[in-house]
């Protein structure tokens, strides 16, 4: 992307940083659209419609992501994302979209898939030898809840508690 039009996404990422989503998607706004389809463009495009919480451009966002990037994760869980907090959408939609990436992603790094905490929150049942059902079935490890050093327990006992 030429210089003048990379300044205007660093500004738009600083605006973001700063907390003023708005002023970044007016940066954004100055980007000619040829350029709008590149994967870090449509990423920083995406973040600022999430902060503003407009998840129906989130969700065309994500979905031009997912058609032109469909090897990227992020585009994956953007798309998942939105889903969820679109118009019309659904905890059911949001996992369906999602649930194909655990087998094309199951050795990224950005993609951690032995986290239990990502599955059980999505309130479905999981069918025998489905993706999410393989997927948990080797998702926690053996010694998952024991800790190598030891716990504090916390007291009521101080400032906070008065």
């Amino acid at each position: 992307m030429p210089l003048p039009h990379r300044h205007h996404q660093k500004a738009a990422e600083g605006w973001l940083m700063l907390g003023n989503p708005i002023e970044a998607m007016a940066e954004l706004d100055l980007i000619p659209d040829i350029y709008r389809q590149r994967m870090d463009v449509l990423t920083l495009h995406w973040t600022v419609c999430s902060a503003l919480r407009r998840w129906d451009e989130a969700w065309t966002v994500a979905n031009a992501q997912w058609a032109l990037y469909p090897e990227a994760v992020e585009s994956w869980i953007h798309r998942s994302y939105a889903a969820r907090r679109h118009t019309g959408g659904s905890i059911a939609k949001a996992f369906g979209l999602l649930e194909p990436a655990v087998d094309l992603f199951r050795r990224s790094p950005s993609c951690d898939t032995t986290s239990p905490v990502i599955w059980p929150g999505w309130g479905r049942t999981r069918r025998p030898g489905s993706a999410s059902s393989r997927l948990w079935n080797g998702a926690i490890p053996s010694n998952f809840g024991r800790w190598p050093w030891p716990m504090k327990t916390c007291s009521r006992s101080g400032p906070a508690s008065r």
